[in-house]
Formats: C-alpha cells, sequence, structure tokens
C-alpha cells in the first residue's frame, strides 16, 4: 500500500514547513537545549517523511 494519498502528501508538506521553522527557531535560539531538542524533532520528522517516502 502507497502512502503517498493526498491527505499524506498535504501531510508531508505540513512536516516539511514545520521542520523548516524548527531549524529557523533553533538557528535563532541562545539555548543549546532548545537547539538541541528543535535538531531532535528535525530528525524525527525526517524519519516520518523518509518512512512514508519510501
Amino acid at each position: 500500500m502507497n502512502c503517498l494519498n493526498i491527505q499524506n502528501i498535504q501531510l508531508l508538506v505540513q512536516l516539511q514547513s514545520a521542520k523548516a521553522q524548527l531549524r529557523k527557531y533553533s538557528e535563532l535560539s541562545e539555548y543549546s537545549y532548545y537547539s538541541e531538542c528543535s535538531e531532535y524533532s528535525i530528525i524525527s520528522l525526517d524519519q516520518s517523511i523518509q518512512s512514508c517516502a519510501a
């Protein structure tokens, strides 16, 4: 079953947008804790996107 249906494509776009926002926030953040947390979230989003696109 291919998970790249219309709903999931919309979700992928939202995930990629959220990823960009997290990366922007982590760059602006003075606190390494938040940067690390954002990077972890970005990695999790990447894994979600890749598992769906696979």
